[in-house]
């Protein structure tokens, strides 16, 4: 599937056969170098690697993640998944939010602080987020947009998830889920749950300080469909 519009961003959807490395390569080398909390950790690409493959292998299992270019160039995507028999949880994350991340980033999964910091910031930002969507019986999930540095100021953020929503519609998704996208604000995305940044701790340290973006608060966003 591929459309184009007038400022020549074309938008194609992911294929793991044909644009896994490609994929890979950008979100490794070059997300980690620009996403606000990989670089206020000083993470490396290799620092990442491990925990952004598995990102990337699982989202790729279906055909629903999407790459945008301008001409040959690759310069952005958005990975997602579809959750087809979501959970249920009658438990308010606000009441069971534990920001002290000490334990699971000793876990030590990924092998290294700045990957077990941001996965576990993760998996605490979305946990029993199903809380919010009682009802679903299909979600769609944007788990990671990016967009080149480059080529910020163009809407292509904007155009990859305007797409994203096509998708999910026509998927018969009831609801897409997100979580920190700028992006997804001008779409009609309601925050259902905002956690402040300096809230992330170990051993009662703050984890995340002086994010380059200047973010101030982690936020579950979602649209219903």
């Amino acid at each position: 599937m591929e459309e184009s519009d007038p400022e020549n961003v074309t938008l194609i959807t992911a294929d793991a056969s044909k644009h896994y490395d490609l994929i890979y390569k950008m979100f490794v080398e070059k997300f980690s170098q620009s996403a606000p909390m990989p670089v206020a950790l000083g993470a490396t690409p290799e620092d990442m690697d491990k925990f952004f493959k598995q990102i990337v292998d699982n989202t790729l299992t279906q055909n629903n993640s999407i790459l945008a270019y301008i001409g040959e160039k690759c310069v952005g995507f958005a990975l997602n998944f579809i959750e087809t028999e979501p959970k249920k949880s009658n438990i308010n994350p606000e009441e069971d939010f534990d920001g002290d991340l000490t334990e699971e980033i000793a876990k030590n999964h990924w092998g290294n602080f700045p990957a077990n910091a941001i996965a576990a910031m993760m998996s605490e930002s979305s946990k029993n987020f199903e809380y919010y969507i009682p009802d679903s019986k299909k979600f769609f999930k944007l788990r990671i947009l990016y967009v080149d540095p480059e080529q910020t100021g163009k809407g292509i953020g904007t155009k990859l998830v305007a797409k994203c929503i096509v998708i999910a519609k026509m998927n018969e998704c009831d609801h897409l889920i997100t979580i920190a996208a700028a992006a997804a604000s001008a779409h009609g995305f309601k925050v259902v749950r905002e956690i402040p940044v300096s809230a992330y701790k170990q051993n009662e340290k703050q984890i995340f300080s002086n994010l380059p973006d200047g973010c101030k608060n982690v936020k579950l966003m979602i649209l219903k469909i």
